[in-house]
């Protein structure tokens, strides 16, 4: 059974500023300020990027294979890498996306 959208959302904003606090609490999270978060249409599942001006970081990746040219147009041309990807639980709906990233 599937949970409610919103639930679904206020789940992955959770695991999002849990991820983001373990991140500063390391010292891995860059000193800029600035930072985007995007929330992407991939279906069923979620899909989340976080990015700084040096640090991107990907919360599941949805159903879908079309995960990753979403992720790509957010990323510029001179950086093509993900310093942090998280999986919150190895369901097909957000796991799929983030297999697709690999290729």
């Amino acid at each position: 059974m599937s949970l409610p959208s919103t639930l679904r959302r206020h789940r992955l904003a959770f695991v999002t500023g849990l991820a983001a606090f373990a991140i500063a609490a390391v010292g891995l999270w860059p000193a800029e300020r600035g930072f985007s978060l995007t929330f992407f249409d991939v279906g069923q599942g979620d899909g989340m990027h976080l990015r700084s001006e040096s640090f991107d970081l990907i919360v599941d990746g949805g159903p879908s294979p079309r995960f990753v040219h979403q992720v790509a147009s957010r990323l510029p041309a001179t950086d093509r890498t993900l310093e942090l990807v998280v999986l919150t639980h190895p369901d097909f709906d957000h796991l799929r996306g983030l297999l697709s990233l690999f290729d």
